[in-house]
Formats: structure tokens, C-alpha cells, sequence
């Protein structure tokens, strides 16, 4: 629970202060009172070191996400799936986002809090599209905070629109959406996130044509 909440930047507990922190770290705060009140305390000294703690971190940014997690699909309509997890930039985990497994299935994309002295996280997808012209765009998302939002811009765009992110206080939910145009053949969609920015979970984007 501890680590769903430092993922997806909740605030921390602050003692025992009642209100402070989010769901999970609550959550990671009243599992281990109960396995010390059922259990008694244990010796996880060993487990803490830093040397463990690097060789996990190291293992999760070193993961590959397979090809079959990457697929883009295509339906009859013209309407485009497009997996978080199917970044053309970056293409491997970094210290700000990890590609995961889902509780949903498959894969998806954990984008870290950040504070604002830290550089912007950006993401790019490379796809082809069947048709040219205008896309409604939405993501599936996590988030637990408010007022989260999303920078896109489609191709050589230099103005970028704005995905405002549902408060979803955990669930998976749709966002806003927000139009862009795209050529046929292929494409490249930029997204930005600028620092200072909460932990944000996507499971997909999806691009409707208008």
C-alpha cells in the first residue's frame, strides 16, 4: 500500500495527526499497527539497507515492457487505443515515470510527483493514422489529487491544448477531452507535464475522430 501511494505521489502520513496523508499511505500506516499488534515487532533491518533499496529500484528501471503490451489498435470506426505504456520517447523506465503491471489487466504508465525545481516530464507516441483531421482525445487515468492536468500537442503544433484530469480519488476515470488535428499517415503527440505536479497513474489514450 505504502508504495501504490509513493507512486502515485501521496502525501505522507504525518504521525498519527488524524487527516494528513492520502488513502494508501493511510492505509500502509494502519497495516503495520496491525501486524505489530498481531505479530509483535520483526527484524526487516536487513531489508532496508541501501544496497537493497537501490538493486529493487534498479530492477524496476531496467523492466522492458514487452512488444504485446505496445500494440496500437485501430478500430472500424477510425478510432485509436493507444497503451501509456507505448511511448516512442522515452522508450525504457526513467526517475520519473514506471511502466508497471495493472490491476486492470495489462500494463500501464506511473507518472511520479515532482516539485518544482525538478525538469518537466514529457512523452511522446508515434503512430499512424488511416484519415486526417480532427481527433477528440481522452485519457484513462488515476489520480488523487485535484486540479491535475495534461499538456498536448499533435505533430509540429507549437501551441499545446490542455487535458484537465478528473479528481478520480483512486478509480480509473475518462478525462476531460480535448481536440487536436492529425494528418493521415504518421503522427507524433507530445504530452508535458511541468513541475510541481502530484503522481498521476494512465492506462491508455483514446482518440475519436470528430
Amino acid at each position: 500500500a505504502q508504495w501504490v501511494g509513493e507512486v502515485l505521489g501521496e502525501k505522507k502520513v504525518h504521525g498519527n495527526v488524524l487527516g494528513t496523508g492520502g488513502l494508501w499511505n493511510v492505509l500502509a500506516l494502519y497495516e503495520k499497527k496491525m501486524i505489530v499488534a498481531n505479530d509483535g515487532p520483526r527484524e526487516f533491518y536487513h531489508l532496508a539497507s541501501p544496497c537493497h533499496r537501490q538493486t529493487k529500484l534498479t530492477s524496476i528501471l531496467d523492466t522492458p515492457v514487452p512488444d504485446s503490451e505496445q500494440t496500437i489498435t485501430i478500430g472500424n470506426d477510425g478510432s485509436i487505443i493507444i497503451p501509456a505504456v507505448a511511448c516512442s520517447n522515452p522508450r525504457q523506465n526513467t526517475n520519473a515515470i514506471i511502466c508497471s503491471k495493472s490491476f486492470l489487466g495489462g500494463m500501464q504508465l506511473h507518472c511520479k510527483r515532482r516539485d518544482g525545481k525538478q525538469a518537466p516530464v514529457m512523452l511522446e507516441y508515434t503512430f499512424d493514422v488511416p484519415q486526417g483531421g480532427p481527433y477528440i482525445l481522452t485519457a484513462f487515468v488515476v489520480t488523487v489529487n485535484k486540479d491535475q492536468k495534461l499538456l498536448v500537442s499533435a505533430n509540429s503544433e507549437e501551441t499545446s491544448a490542455t487535458i484537465h484530469l478528473p479528481y478520480t480519488s483512486g478509480m480509473w476515470l475518462q478525462s476531460v477531452p480535448v481536440t487536436l488535428s492529425l494528418v493521415c499517415g504518421r503522427n507524433v503527440l507530445r504530452f508535458t507535464r511541468h513541475a510541481p505536479h502530484a503522481g498521476l497513474a494512465i492506462k491508455h489514450f483514446f482518440l475519436c475522430p470528430q
